[in-house]
């Protein structure tokens, strides 16, 4: 409810800054979108929540990495407090026909996610593991 949303966005907030940072860090990870990592001069932002993209390096099988996630679900509701990943291959090819997310610029490499409240070192573990499991060698 409301008397805990303060609460909950400042968990959120520190997961999904632990989690940018460790994908920036990764190897298998080519570029992190996340306002605590990618400052913009000028923004009026006091804070972010855990809603970021990635996009994953050639060397990972993008359907594996997203079916080797045990704690991240697949899904587009962002805001609740469980951790949810979505392949923006789903949205590029959406009806089988590229739409306007080419336009601007999304890679079909690109993962949108939203870091919940679990326990972040757990979610970077699934990240981690999935990561180690898609890697095409």
């Amino acid at each position: 409810g409301i008397r805990t949303l303060p609460l909950r966005l400042k968990q959120h907030e520190e997961n999904g800054l632990f989690i940018a940072k460790k994908l920036q860090n990764h190897k298998a990870i080519s570029k992190v979108n996340h306002p605590g990592i990618n400052k913009i001069d000028g923004s009026a932002l006091t804070g972010f929540g855990s809603l970021m993209s990635f996009e994953l390096s050639n060397e990972i099988d993008l359907p594996k990495f997203c079916d080797a996630l045990n704690l991240f679900r697949l899904g587009v509701s962002w805001g609740g407090y469980e951790s949810l990943i979505m392949s923006a291959a789903v949205t590029i090819n959406k009806g089988g026909e590229y739409n306007s997310a080419i336009t601007f610029g999304l890679s079909k490499r690109s993962i949108r996610i939203f870091v919940g409240l679990e326990q972040k070192e757990d979610l970077w573990i699934d990240i981690e593991q999935a990561l180690e499991k898609a890697m095409s060698i």
